[in-house]
């Protein structure tokens, strides 16, 4: 899977910035590597855009079969992971211990 993860990531980066809209079409591979796929996409595609004058519009999607736990697990971990790069990324002046603080503390209700 972690080639699959590479092979994603740069499908990612070769994306042009124009499409509102970029589709990834995971339904032919076995869903582990479907999966991958789309998670080493996902994370190339991924962007701090809080600061951003013109914050990035583009969506990217991915194709696959049907529901199964590779995919499930992805659907987990992409939002936990995505809210950690947030938290690394922001300035020192915007997160500061007390706004960490609360963030974290909206987080109790996952557990």
């Amino acid at each position: 899977p972690r080639a699959w993860e590479a092979l994603g990531a740069q499908a990612a980066g070769a994306a042009p910035p124009e499409p509102a809209r970029v589709a990834l079409d995971c339904t032919a591979l076995p869903p582990a590597d479907g999966a991958a796929f789309a998670l080493g996409a996902a994370l190339r595609h991924w962007r701090h855009d809080a600061l951003k004058l013109a914050p990035r519009t583009q969506r990217l999607e991915a194709l696959r079969p049907a529901e199964t736990p590779d995919w499930a697990r992805l659907e987990a971990i992409l939002p936990a992971i995505a809210w950690a790069r947030t938290q690394v990324a922001e300035p020192g002046n915007r997160l500061d211990p007390t706004s960490f603080a609360e963030r974290l503390c909206r987080l109790e209700r996952h557990g």
